[in-house]
Parts: structure tokens; sequence; C-alpha cells
């Protein structure tokens, strides 16, 4: 090889590098579809230096590849305190992953094929390993609904490798591959069909206002007794249901419904959205819980399911109160305060502090937690106490690991009265 080729084997390595640093600067800046090209291009470099199978650029193009795709994942998800800061961070972060993933395992597999020894076992290794990885990321539930149709990018992987298998002879090892490709296909629909999500709050409105009018518009045809135009905003299976189990058999045992309160909470589960009401009906004293399920906010969504039930299903409930401090250094906390029943003690016993707050840091941490005793102030604790949370009238602060972390917080005043 002439020193010419050398140096521009070298300097396209270089180049790839350079590449990989300019990407993670782009996910930083959010500038997420350059970053993602900026890092396509390092992975094919990096791979065509590994195919031509230069003496040592080759095996150092190699052991290069899995460091930078760390770099990259780890510029591209932003993941705080254990979850994405928004969806399309999660969503970025899986075509990420799925794209080094196809550069390590096509990397791996080439070096199985071409290399002897100790190069042959690492591949080996390493292969393995990513048909694990693939698969954990194929079956694992996002973080975020709507990104559910991007765990399909692991499945496609391995439905790739295994037909590359079979192509390249290798026919048990290919039928396994899919085999095993559509056996995370179907684990991955069964897991996300049990998986809870709540949705943000801004969706919870859109909710909230999409089936309010929908459900008291039913209701008081419930009233007047016209069970076909009760019917009209349900689904047909559920229309044929209530054909063959009447509403009047409820009427008859709960009377005319007097008043629904706040709903709970909107949660989404197995692709539809549930939502929780409590009712008073004039024949029962309790209040019974009115379970909808239905598929979609858009117009023309029909209500798929409902159930009438004496407990609540769904334990999630809108705040008491949301308020927005800032605080010193251009920091903010976003609290949502939960009041809850309070907990019977004994005369004589220490009171048990009862409700929540659910705090939102300006750096993207969130935080659950319940009220505890305090002797000034409400005071709000995890249970080893190394997240506190205090708030007295219009002030607040945050201690973590025993330091304030942020101090001098106010209510925003656009919040004041």
């Amino acid at each position: 090889m002439t020193n010419g080729k050398k140096i521009f084997y070298i300097f396209l390595y270089l180049i790839a590098f350079i590449l990989v640093i300019f990407s993670v600067y782009c996910f930083s800046m959010k500038y997420l579809s350059a970053a993602l090209i900026l890092s396509l291009v390092a992975m094919l470099i990096y791979t065509w230096l590994i195919l031509k199978e230069i003496k040592i650029l080759s095996s150092v193009s190699f052991f290069t590849v899995p460091l930078m795709s760390l770099l990259i994942l780890g510029s591209s998800g932003s993941k705080t305190g254990g979850l994405f800061l928004d969806l399309t961070k999660e969503r970025i972060f899986m075509v990420a992953l799925a794209m080094i993933l196809f550069f390590l395992i096509f990397n791996s597999f080439f070096w199985a094929r071409t290399k002897k020894g100790f190069k042959r076992f690492i591949s080996l290794i390493g292969l393995g390993l990513l048909i694990i990885i693939v698969a954990a990321f194929g079956i694992s539930s996002p973080e975020y609904y709507q990104n559910f149709v991007y765990t399909r990018l692991y499945v496609l992987l391995l439905l790739i490798f295994g037909i590359f298998l079979i192509i390249s002879k290798k026919k048990i090892l290919g039928i396994l591959g899919l085999l095993l490709s559509i056996s995370v296909l179907l684990l991955s629909a069964a897991m996300f069909a049990e998986k809870v999500y709540l949705p943000d709050n801004q969706e919870q409105k859109e909710i909230v206002a999409f089936i309010d009018p929908m459900i008291k518009e039913m209701f008081d045809y419930y009233n007047k007794e016209d069970y076909n135009a009760f019917s009209e905003n349900c689904g047909l299976v559920l229309k044929n249901m209530l054909v063959e189990n009447p509403l009047k058999n409820i009427r008859e045992a709960f009377g005319p419904y007097v008043q629904f309160f706040q709903p709970s909470r909107a949660i989404r589960q197995g692709g539809f959205y549930r939502i929780e009401y409590p009712v008073k009906f004039e024949q029962v004293q309790e209040l019974r819980y009115l379970l909808i399920v239905f598929e979609s906010i858009s117009p023309g969504s029909k209500i798929y399911d409902f159930n009438l039930s004496e407990k609540k299903e769904i334990p999630f409930s809108f705040p008491d109160a949301e308020v927005i401090y800032n605080c010193q250094d251009n920091k903010s906390i976003q609290a949502a305060f939960y009041e809850e029943e309070e907990v019977f003690v004994e005369p004589g016993e220490m009171p048990i502090p009862s409700g929540r707050v659910e705090i939102i840091l300006s750096d993207g941490r969130s935080f659950n937690l319940p009220r505890t005793l305090s002797a000034s102030g409400i005071r709000y604790a995890n249970q080893d106490e190394s997240v506190i949370f205090w708030s007295k009238g219009e002030t607040a602060f945050l201690m973590e690991a025993e330091e304030t972390t942020f101090q001098n917080c106010l209510v925003d005043e656009a919040e004041r009265d």
C-alpha cells in the first residue's frame, strides 16, 4: 500500500471521528436530522474501513465503532433521572440505537466470517450480546406510547439478520433468527397492551374536552329513557351488547343520574384511552364510578366499552392545586399538589400526614413525594429523605442529599391572586 493511500485512510478515520463530534453537538442543539445524518455517515466510513481490511486501521475502526456509538447514544437520548425529557428525545434515541446496532451487527458478522483466533472469538461474543440487546429493546415498551411503532425497527433488524443468515447458507441459524423476530413481535405487542401510560397535562385537557360533552349528552338520553340515542356514540360491538342487555335494567336499579363529578386523569392502555367519572344516581346513596373506554380523541371516535362500579379502577386524579415556582439562578419548579384522605390514628399517637406533591424541575427531572411531618410549612420527602421539598405560603425550596439545590423559590407572578 502506498503512503498516499495510508494517509487517505487515516484522514477518513479522522473525518469520521470529527463527524461524530459534530453529531453530538447537533444533538445537544436539537438539530436532530443533521445529527442522525452525521452519525450515519460516520458509521458508513468506519464500516468501509473495516471492510477494506487495512492492517491496523481496520482493527482500530472495529473497536472505535462501539465507543463512538456510546457517545452518540448518550447525546441523542439525554435521559435524566431514568426518563426521557420528551417523546421526540426518545424517538431519536430509538432510531439512533437501531442504526448503530445495525452497523455493530454487520461489522461483527463480517469479522466472524473472515477472521480467526482472538478476533473471531471477540466478534462471536459481540454478535451474541448484540442479538440479546436488539431482542430486549424490541420487547420493551417505550416510555411514550406514541413511540411504540419504533420498537418495530429492532424486530426488522432481527428479521434482516435471519434472512441474511439464510442467504449465507446458515439455514438453521437463519430460521432461528426469523423465529426470534416473530417472537419479539408478538411478545412486545402483549407487553405494550399491559402497560399503563399517563398522558401529559395538555393531552389530558384535550381528552376531557372531547369526552365530557359526549358522556353528558349520552346520560341526558339515559334520563329520558331514549336508549337508541344513547347508543349512537357507541361502537358496533357495544351497541349490540346494549341491545341484549338494555340500559333500562340499570335505570331501574339506580334511577336517573343526578350529577357527574370531576373525572380521574385519563390513562392509555392497549391502544385505548380510559377515563373514570364519579356519578351520583337518584336511587343509590353511594357514588358509582363510570369507566369509559375509547380509542382516540379525533372527531367520530366511538366509545368501545363502559362499566359502572362501586370502587375506583383508575387511581390517578387531577391535582388539587398546580403552582410554578421561579427560583434563584433561573431555575424553576412545577408543583402539583394532591390532597388525600386523612389517616385515622388512636388518641395519643403521632399523626400521619396525608397528601403528596409531583414536582418537575427545570432540568427535566421529576419526583413524586409524599407529605411528611413538619414543625413549620409543608414538607414532602422520598423514603430515604434524599429529596425534600418544602413549601410555605408563596415560597419553596428543594434539598437533595442535604444540599439546597433549588432555593429562594417564589410563586410565579402570573399565578398570584
